[in-house]
């Protein structure tokens, strides 16, 4: 069944996802770092409510496509040996070092961070549990599957200390003990996800001149040689940065992503992609999530879009404000759980001086829009915000939302088109892309096919 909220019998957008799972350690778009105790005590988070004043439709059973892409098969491991100080260091004196109020988070990570492993990525050989600490007196957790990827913080000859990414289930995101010997070095995935605020430097080196600070949960392109625990990265940015930044970053600020490596690879404008064939047109929206932590926030696709866009023509306006003004011009004043029609939305951007460009055809209908016409908008300067239906976008294809999604699509590469979308827990939400094909066929199936407006000034 379709989700969907049944306004004078018509469906809307609801962007309220139901995605208990493919957070993976974010809370609210910012990345949990749990100690051990909260690691072992942390339930998974609950499925987002569904609109009060809508039918009953069954909840749809969250997406599995993250679980399973923690399992990816990897490029082979680097040839790498642990170096003899570390592999030959006792940890078990490390145990009250790390017992819960004996030791600040700030000065354990700037202990730990001064004497990070030259080798940072590692494989588990077999599965292997997840301990509380380095010594006999630690409690299991969990167990950690075979082939998962960890970063180690402290390499000892008996346990390592490590971040282990969450599974969408049961294994919520956090700092563990892992037995050594279950353990094997591999190289730096393609992407990986920041997991607190990350500094990008000018070279490898934490003295080194800091570029930029990432914000938990972005995602990073690895494109160079590691050294040591750092590896050069490319970031593509957010709409703020005149150019994208090349700079390196330390592997303990950063997990393994849920979503699958070559998803990311496929969706998301890479630096291969800018060198081989640079964007005809690519008109930069500043970046807003709707993921704010906000009690509305995922059912928030629609007010994102249209504030990303205002705050390209220079109007910053707050996200609730413009979810206020739009549920008020809808007639569904403060209902967090609603969706906005394309209507509503246009509306909202109007009443805050923004142009609107093609929304009806003939008479009150809504026009039907075409790939030539999104192109065309493009190149007149004008951003296009179409309803497509969620699961036709890419790496969306299992997810278990049936129902519609607003997203802002900003530039033409090639025969496929840029795109911001306001979700960013699979991926950096800016600079996606998605081919032509997709595009038109996630319009088609919308509950209104092939709506779309254009906003410029």
């Amino acid at each position: 069944m379709r989700l969907g909220l049944a306004l004078g019998g018509v469906s809307i957008a609801l962007c309220a996802l139901p995605f208990a799972g493919p957070l993976h350690g974010v809370a609210n778009g910012a990345l949990q770092s749990p100690s051990s105790a909260a690691f072992a005590a942390a339930a998974p988070p609950a499925s987002p409510p569904l609109a009060t004043t809508a039918p009953s439709p069954s909840t749809p059973t969250p997406p599995t496509e993250a679980a399973a892409a923690l399992f990816q098969p990897m490029s082979a491991p680097i040839p790498v040996t642990i170096p003899a100080a570390a592999a030959s260091s006792t940890v078990s004196s490390k145990a009250e070092e790390v017992a819960p109020g004996a030791e600040s988070a700030d000065a354990q990570t700037e202990r730990r961070t001064s004497r990070l492993p030259e080798v940072a990525w590692f494989r588990s050989r077999r599965e292997t549990a997840l301990w509380s600490g380095p010594d006999h007196q630690a409690v299991e957790f969990s167990k950690l599957p075979s082939g998962t990827l960890v970063v180690a913080l402290e390499v000892g000859a008996t346990r390592t200390f490590a971040f282990v990414s969450g599974d969408g289930d049961d294994r919520k995101a956090g700092e563990v003990w892992i037995d050594t010997t279950d353990l094997e070095p591999t190289a730096w995935p393609r992407w990986a996800r920041g997991r607190r605020p990350a500094a990008v430097r000018a070279y490898h080196s934490p003295d080194a001149e800091i570029l930029t600070t990432l914000k938990p949960g972005t995602f990073v392109e690895v494109v160079g040689e590691p050294i040591g625990s750092w590896a050069k990265v490319f970031y593509l940015g957010d709409g703020r940065i005149p150019e994208p930044i090349e700079g390196w970053v330390v592997a303990s600020d950063f997990g393994f992503p849920a979503t699958a490596q070559a998803t990311l690879s496929a969706s998301t404008v890479t630096r291969a992609t800018l060198a081989a064939s640079p964007p005809e047109v690519w008109l930069r929206a500043p970046y807003l999530t709707q993921l704010d932590g906000s009690a509305y926030a995922q059912a928030n696709c629609g007010p994102t879009s249209v504030g990303m866009i205002l705050e390209a023509l220079g109007k910053n306006e707050t996200l609730g404000g413009l979810r206020a003004t739009a549920l008020e011009l809808q007639g569904t004043p403060r209902c967090n759980s609603c969706g906005l029609f394309i209507q509503t939305l246009a509306g909202v951007a109007q009443d805050r001086g923004a142009t609107i460009f093609n929304l009806h055809g003939e008479g009150d209908t809504l026009r039907r829009w075409n790939l030539d016409e999104i192109r065309l908008q493009i190149r007149d300067g004008r951003f296009v915000v179409p309803q497509v239906m969620y699961r036709r976008l890419p790496g969306r294809e299992n997810s278990g939302y049936w129902g519609d999604h607003y997203v802002v699509v900003t530039g033409i590469l090639g025969d496929q088109f840029i795109y911001n979308d306001p979700l960013n827990h699979d991926a950096n939400g800016y600079g996606r892309v998605i081919s032509g094909e997709m595009l038109q066929k996630a319009m088609a199936e919308s509950d209104f096919p092939f709506a779309a407006f254009a906003v410029g000034r």
